[in-house]
């Protein structure tokens, strides 16, 4: 199953990897764009099994925009990485360069199991399952008839011994789009999903803009009785509902955070304002006078959050610079030399 994995990661794992590249990049043409979510984005979160945490990963607009600069920045890396990518396709038949998005949902009370519908994806089943068998056979695939589709159910016979069958299916839902999760999770999108449940976390979507990653959180009765019990200086945090928010890139290469904190009213709101700005003046005094140029960068980092209570959120937001991206790196490079 590792290959198949590692190839369904590529849509996911591309945040990651250029998120971490920023320093380098050069881009023109990021602008945090009015809120919209398209009909397709809104029916894939519908189509999940019910999450408390969604994210829309804009996975064409990392490959058009951001991964050209990548090539221009590390050489070396981007020809390794396009190298994998091309035997992946080879092998699979799978085109990751046409992904067009990743919505990925989140179940943090069920073992925190993670559902996903990418859209951009057209799949031979029996290329396919010849791949993910691979020489060593050391996966296994079977399949299953579902309401008119065919689910498919990998098995590492390596953990299938040690933790007892464990498995992932997929399923193409329909021309080009394909859900990834556990058997029930893809049962459930071909049973419809649970639009209901999630219409919550749609309804947040729509009200963060258009970035290469938008999110939306319901926060469960089990996380903030946690933080309730953890003091006074937490004790507000458990009056956070929902989370949400989008990161981004803007046109002076600076990662942007705008995330929203919604609570039950305007005095729960003024009073996490407040222990969120004292949490940070907090970590601002243990940082102080280190000298480490990694720890100073961290600094300015906490420096540039700004906090305001608005109505019954708070408004957390964080623009980081390229220069700090810079400092960072050239702390790294000297860590490496040392």
């Amino acid at each position: 199953m590792k290959r198949f994995f590692d190839a369904t990661r590529i849509a996911l794992v591309f945040t990651l990897i250029f998120t971490l590249s920023l320093a380098g990049f050069s881009h023109d043409t990021a602008k945090p764009g009015i809120s919209t979510l398209s009909a397709v984005t809104a029916d894939s979160v519908a189509l999940l099994p019910s999450s408390d945490a969604v994210a829309v990963v804009d996975v064409a607009r990392l490959v058009n925009e951001l991964l050209p600069q990548f090539r221009a920045i590390a050489p070396g890396q981007a020809v390794k990485f396009e190298q994998e990518i091309s035997e992946f396709i080879n092998e699979t038949g799978i085109d990751p360069y046409k992904i067009k998005s990743a919505v990925i949902g989140v179940k943090m009370s069920d073992s925190n199991s993670v559902s996903a519908i990418i859209e951009g994806i057209t799949f031979d089943p029996n290329r396919l399952i010849t791949a993910i068998k691979g020489k060593d056979n050391k996966q296994e695939v079977k399949t299953l008839d579902y309401k008119g589709k065919q689910i498919f159910v990998v098995t590492s016979t390596k953990a299938a011994k040690a933790r007892g069958n464990e498995e992932m299916a997929f399923t193409q839902l329909d021309a080009d789009r394909v859900a990834l999760g556990n058997l029930t999770g893809v049962k459930t999108a071909l049973d419809g999903g649970n639009g209901a449940s999630n219409t919550a976390l749609n309804t947040l979507l729509a009200q963060t803009s258009n970035a290469l990653i938008r999110f939306a959180a319901n926060i469960p009765d089990t996380a903030k009785r946690g933080l309730a019990e953890q003091g006074d200086m937490f004790a507000q945090f458990s009056t956070i509902k929902t989370v949400f928010g989008s990161l981004d890139l803007t046109r002076e290469l600076s990662l942007l955070l705008d995330t929203k904190l919604r609570t039950g009213s305007s005095d729960e709101a003024s009073k996490l304002q407040t222990s969120l700005a004292a949490l940070v003046g907090l970590g601002k005094m243990f940082l102080g006078g280190n000298n480490d140029p990694a720890i100073q960068a961290l600094t300015q980092v906490i420096d540039l959050v700004k906090i305001n209570a608005q109505d019954t959120d708070v408004a957390l937001s964080l623009m980081i610079p390229k220069s700090v991206f810079d400092q960072f790196a050239e702390a790294e490079k000297k860590k490496e030399k040392k």
